[in-house]
């Protein structure tokens, strides 16, 4: 089995850092996939099945990552790590502002050139070459190291261009320094350092809390954990399954487990979004980063807190974050093939202006190759799309794939799974009717008995009853079909009645002296030989599955595609006011019907939440799980409503709609900007520090503009 390893990673900046890095990696390691995300500066790495210990590869992992210039840490470290590169930018930029102002008096000697001795002129000028290399390598280092570390793997980043044009205006300055030239651009240098830093600063500022919601999950779990076997307080990595532990009121629970004694009431906002506490009695199962609202509560753990739901939906979360969309991935290719266009536009306007004044060369060649490097079309998706998810993850929508954002306004069809999806999926059971010889309530233990390890919302109706007498064994789960096993040596088969022709063709299945209302499903309890019982089972529409439908009926075409019996599935679709509606399917013959509208070239999109949908959404172009649903359907979801509510769906289609538009805007402002900008630089209407500024205000505006998608009403 593959482990997966994840670390903070500060120097993962651009697309470019990630090519650099997956290049590295593969080639030192080959690991079985790697996720990266520079807005975050996080690194996924799944590597194959451990053959040393799990701390030696965490280690040489994190060697061969700093040996390629990229130092990482595990997540825990993280928060620490971003103070630390908060102060880094503070001290450089003290530094640079520092060197920036002296810089500018001294700078002032040519303005007074005609007034002051030519010796204090040249002594001003070294006072600047002493004061500009220490800022320059200070401030300036952590372009450099990038620059030269993409250097080295044969890949040009985004510090590439900024590189350049300081050691360019560097070395003019100081030969010009030793040759007497007067134009010397020790101040621009400091200026602009200062800007790019300062820019940069802001930009990291805005990003961090752009990227704090998705984090939400993880960083709400508690850091320490009490233990009641023997009284101590422990940090939650070294709980351990099957330890008890005490939360108090008021306390976040830590891990995943069933509550075994005190009754109170949960805040699951912070998994669900929704906003009313829940409550909890002994048997519930409460989970990691819920709130005790009220009473002490013991919890048994069955998961340890890196197998909990918060932390596979985090993990989720990432994934999808590192999981680029085609506009994203086209984004990297223009970012990419630009910063090489970039170095050969500065060339021919070093070689127009070598013919018309030489002397403006330097200034214009490194206005030119700062004004226009290409950092915001590579943030405009990555930060509109870390927007939306942290957006969604608060309203209890997790996107497990980038592109379903992309993708929803493609959409043609949307196709809903009845049972749990817009059911409520509490089934309860109306009534009992025997058929043969076993009475009513041995049939009903017996059907409990079959039901008891199933993941099936139907098998809620048949929750064990007080003193159980029979246990089933080599139980049997026939998707879309029922349940079998063995209950004292006899074979027991508990399903639709129609449906078990297919396991049982020779057995009779007369339902016709069954009386069911419009919204009951009949269950048929059946041995070898003969009918023993039949069940109906009731399950009420969500209340807000009408006005849900109600909205997208005006744009999509809507199909109620159920394993139900035909009777139950039509009434919802009837009230509901779906488009169209298919009973009685197998979840082959549901596979076939998406498969046929694909072929005509509709765009389909897939709720569901059973064991049998998960083939279903996967094949669908969108695939959204409800947040009740099974393991499976989740795992092949590229959307999971974890609150539950089909309100979500409405949400999707909104901010998905806007993530959209949102990414244009980013694409058509970063273009549109270095298009005027590159012909001011060429003309040397751009000094060097004002480049520095329109660089940085330019990605700026894309990460600004992608936080407005945190806030949308």
């Amino acid at each position: 089995m593959s482990a997966l390893y994840s670390f903070y990673v500060p120097e993962l900046h651009c697309s470019s850092c990630v090519k650099r890095l997956k290049a590295a990696l593969a080639s030192a390691i080959s690991p079985e996939h790697v996720d990266c995300d520079p807005l975050k500066h996080r690194v996924n790495i799944q590597m194959p099945a451990e053959s040393e210990p799990h701390e030696n590869t965490l280690n040489k992992l994190q060697k061969q990552l700093s040996a390629h210039g990229f130092h990482a840490y595990p997540l825990q470290q993280q928060t620490e790590l971003v103070r630390q590169q908060g102060r880094q930018f503070l001290k450089r930029l003290f530094v640079a502002g520092l060197g920036m102002m002296q810089n500018g008096i001294f700078a002032i000697t040519v303005y007074l050139q005609n007034d002051m001795p030519l010796h204090w002129i040249e002594t001003f000028h070294w006072f600047s070459l002493m004061l500009t290399t220490p800022v320059l390598l200070y401030a300036g280092k952590p372009f450099f190291l990038s620059a030269l570390q993409g250097l080295l793997n044969k890949c040009l980043t985004m510090e590439a261009p900024i590189s350049l044009a300081l050691v360019i205006a560097y070395i003019y300055s100081c030969w010009g320094l030793m040759t007497g030239i007067d134009t010397l651009y020790f101040d621009s240098i400091t200026m602009f350092l200062f800007f790019i830093t300062l820019g940069r600063f802001i930009e990291w500022r805005t990003r961090y809390h752009a990227g704090q919601a998705t984090d939400a999950l993880w960083q709400g779990l508690p850091k320490t954990a009490y233990r009641i076997s023997d009284g101590m307080t422990l940090p939650i990595d070294e709980l351990k399954v099957d330890d008890q532990i005490l939360i108090k009121s008021g306390e976040t629970l830590p891990v995943d487990g069933p509550l075994i004694e005190g009754h109170t009431l949960m805040d699951e906002s912070l998994l669900t979004g929704e906003a009313t506490p829940q409550e909890k009695q002994v048997g519930d199962t409460v989970f990691a980063g819920t709130l005790n609202c009220l009473n002490p509560i013991t919890v048994t753990v069955t998961h340890r807190v890196e197998s909990s739901v918060v932390a596979t939906l985090q993990r989720r979360l990432l994934e999808a974050q590192a999981t680029k969309p085609k506009l994203a991935l086209m984004a990297d290719r223009i970012a990419s093939v630009f910063i090489t266009a970039l170095l050969l536009v500065s060339l021919v306007v070093a070689g127009i202006w070598w013919w018309l004044d030489p002397s403006q060369i330097v200034p214009i060649v490194v206005s030119v190759l700062i004004v226009t490097c290409p950092c915001a079309l590579s943030l405009a998706t990555p930060t509109a799309l870390s927007a939306a998810m942290g957006y969604l993850s608060k309203k209890g929508i997790l996107v497990t794939q980038g592109d379903a954002l992309e993708n929803q306004h493609k959409i043609t069809d949307i196709f809903f799974d009845k049972t749990g999806t817009l059911t409520q999926g509490a089934f309860r059971l109306q009534s009992t009717r025997g058929l043969g010889k076993t009475s009513e309530k041995d049939c009903l233990q017996l059907a409990c008995a079959l039901e008891r390890s199933s993941e099936h919302p139907l098998a809620l109706a048949f929750t064990p009853v007080d003193q159980q007498e029979f246990q089933a064994n080599k139980i049997e789960n026939h998707i879309g079909i029922g349940v079998s096993g063995t209950i004292d040596g006899q074979r027991y088969w508990l399903g639709a009645p129609e449906r078990l022709r297919v396991l049982l063709p020779n057995l009779p299945c007369d339902m016709s002296d069954a009386t069911t209302t419009e919204y009951e499903t009949p269950i048929v309890l059946t041995s070898d030989t003969e009918l023993l019982a039949y069940f109906l089972i009731a399950d009420p529409i969500k209340p807000e599955a009408q006005k849900v439908i109600d909205t997208l009926n005006s744009n999509y075409t809507t199909t109620l595609i159920s394993g139900d019996h035909p009777s139950p599935t039509k009434a919802v679709a009837k009230k509901l006011g779906i488009n169209h509606v298919q009973s009685r399917c197998l979840p082959e013959e549901k596979l076939d019907h998406i498969q046929t509208q694909q072929a005509q070239n509709k765009v389909v999109m897939m709720v569901g939440d059973g064991l049998n949908d998960g083939p279903i959404l996967a094949q669908a172009n969108i695939g959204v799980a409800m947040g009740s649903g099974t393991t499976l359907a989740q795992s092949t979801a590229d959307v999971i409503l974890i609150n539950n509510s089909l309100t979500g769906l409405t949400t999707l289609f909104k901010i998905g709609q806007n993530t959209r538009a949102i990414i244009r805007q980013n694409m058509t402002w970063a273009l549109l900007y270095n298009a005027i900008a590159i012909p001011f630089a060429a003309a040397g209407w751009v000094p060097a520090w004002l480049a520095a500024i329109g660089m940085s205000v330019s990605s700026l505006v894309v990460v600004l503009n992608s936080s407005r998608l945190l806030k949308q009403s």
